[in-house]
């Protein structure tokens, strides 16, 4: 309970006694009714004398049976409403006080596990891995290594897909129709006043390492390379509406992070985001910041993603 609770104590068991004498019935009561009135504020409670006199029913004056039954009628009523209020005035009393806003959003540092991604064996004529032999996208990221990025990530979810593509021989000849049952992964989870914070994961590519190369400039949509590759042969930088591109061995897949499309709770007042990241805060406007969100999103929490995912790619 809350302190200050004190001025609660005498609230109730003034009220035990009025129910107590209620309950006694008409016939030994001296009722006595100083018309007051009790007012709630802030979990508290204060007692306002109203400007009328007391009503007073003398203890002497043995009431008929209409009158018992009205008065026994008035009093359980008087009774009830008094019970309500204490009940009311506990609980506001001792209900803990909700965050006004949410707590600035923490980014941290790539902290890869000991699982391996391992892409699998060769099995087609065009140098692709068959679909079936694609790594699953849903282990590529554990819940740990989630937090070890967004340390207040709560309530992770994973939610397979498959990938469908068009593959190509290592002699630049279309290739059959391939489909990788778990090549997608969609991670949607919480963040402090934000609900629906989504990590997407697509493979594009599990095949020889010549014909991933082969295929790259096609990948990356003419994006430019990330300096320090993040662990990897390549990475493609992430910009508005594409996802960050990263090609190890064997694999090529996206990986992307999106705040745009959640939703913010009560919580996050405003609908102003705060980031802290590297000893630095930054604030951002859900609705007017959405560009510098974007790239925040691209530059910053995207490639510790992907420096997770690099480190755990099996290269043959």
């Amino acid at each position: 309970m809350a302190p200050g609770d004190g001025g609660i104590r005498p609230l109730i068991a003034s009220t035990v006694e009025t129910v107590r004498t209620c309950l006694a019935g008409p016939s030994t009561m001296a009722l006595t009714i100083d018309r007051k009135r009790f007012v709630i504020a802030d979990g508290h409670h204060r007692h306002h004398a109203a400007t009328e006199g007391a009503a007073r029913m003398s203890a002497a004056r043995t009431p008929g049976p209409s009158q018992a039954g009205s008065v026994g009628r008035g009093c359980q009523l008087v009774a009830l409403a008094l019970i309500g209020a204490v009940v009311f005035v506990a609980w506001r009393a001792c209900a803990p006080e909700q965050p006004e806003h949410a707590p600035p959003l923490l980014i941290g540092t790539a902290k890869p596990g000991a699982t391996r991604i391992d892409p699998g064996p060769v099995g087609r004529p065009d140098g692709f891995v068959d679909g079936t032999g694609w790594p699953d996208a849903c282990a590529f990221l554990s819940d740990a290594e989630i937090r070890a990025v967004l340390p207040q990530a709560a309530r992770i979810q994973r939610t397979g897909g498959e990938v469908r593509l068009s593959t190509m021989s290592e002699f630049d000849a279309t290739g059959g129709p391939l489909t990788a049952p778990r090549g997608g992964c969609t991670y949607k989870f919480e963040l402090p006043g934000l609900q629906g914070v989504v990590i997407g994961v697509a493979e594009k590519i599990d095949a020889r390492p010549e014909v991933v190369d082969m295929n790259w400039s096609n990948l990356v949509s003419h994006r430019n390379d990330v300096p320090g590759a993040l662990g990897a042969e390549n990475c493609a930088a992430g910009i508005t509406g594409q996802p960050m591109t990263c090609r190890k061995g064997q694999l090529a897949y996206d990986v992307s992070f999106d705040l745009l499309q959640a939703f913010s709770t009560t919580a996050l007042r405003g609908r102003k985001l705060h980031v802290r990241h590297g000893g630095r805060s930054t604030a951002f406007d859900l609705d007017d910041d959405r560009s510098a969100l974007g790239r925040f999103q691209s530059t910053v929490v995207e490639p510790e993603l992907a420096k997770t995912i690099n480190a755990k790619i099996v290269k043959a």
